[in-house]
């Protein structure tokens, strides 16, 4: 069942004893914890995003979408053209070098700040420079970032099987707001409460469960078995299980 934040309003209601102070709104709350949990692991259910990236003409950088991080980022013809991440450094003296090669592009991750203010733009650095516009050059696979709410009847992305963790770090994250200053003997001021549920069982059993989605990623790659010879036992090929 989809959780709503609706929902998650009358469980805190339920659970505190009443509204939580403004201008800790409901809606404030779910984005802080969805944040904080997105942040704290990173899950395998926030890792299927995919996007197709383009490239514009005499455009040195793409925009990238809100995202946690890159898995994996391939050009769509990896038949003829290859791409390879660098340092934004390295990037630079590529650049001042003017060393081209029409069949390969680097690039580095960068944040780019927003006149008069704001959350910067994620974007990533290319070189060379495109000299023509392309459709979907790139497939990119990436963690999610967290999915904001903005009213209560919007539904909270995580899977059923977490609202009951979600649905406690909420809580915890009320009274990180409102009773900041208590607790102090026992070593629970503010966000420690956040911490404290990364201890939990409760915790322990949604990292495996989230880590059991896929039993195996295969067999070692990159590795001395793989780069020696192609007759090696089958004992080297070894399943690497529980990612």
């Amino acid at each position: 069942m989809a959780l709503q934040v609706s929902e998650v309003e009358t469980y805190l209601e339920a659970a505190l004893g009443g509204s939580s102070a403004s201008p800790y709104t409901t809606v404030n709350i779910v984005n802080h914890t969805g944040q904080w949990l997105v942040n704290a692991r990173p899950w395998k259910w926030l890792e299927g995003a995919v996007a197709n990236l383009g490239l514009v003409s005499n455009q040195s950088w793409i925009a990238l979408p809100n995202m946690r991080d890159i898995v994996s980022l391939h050009p769509t013809n990896g038949l003829t053209v290859q791409f390879e991440f660098t340092s934004i450094d390295n990037l630079q003296e590529l650049r001042s070098t003017g060393t081209v090669s029409p069949l390969k592009y680097w690039g580095a991750t960068a944040h780019t700040p927003i006149a008069g203010g704001g959350a910067p733009i994620l974007r990533l650095e290319l070189y060379p420079t495109p000299t023509s516009n392309e459709t979907d050059f790139f497939i990119l696979h990436y963690h999610a970032d967290w999915t904001e709410v903005k009213k209560s009847t919007d539904y909270v992305s995580i899977p059923n099987w977490l609202e009951p963790l979600f649905l406690w770090s909420c809580t915890e994250c009320v009274r990180a707001f409102e009773e900041y200053d208590k607790g102090a003997e026992s070593g629970m001021l503010g966000y420690d409460r956040l911490s404290r549920i990364e201890q939990s069982k409760m915790w322990v059993d949604a990292c495996a469960r989230d880590g059991r989605m896929q039993p195996t990623i295969g067999k070692l790659q990159n590795g001395a078995a793989e780069s020696g010879p192609q007759h090696w036992d089958t004992r080297f090929h070894v399943q690497v299980t529980n990612p």
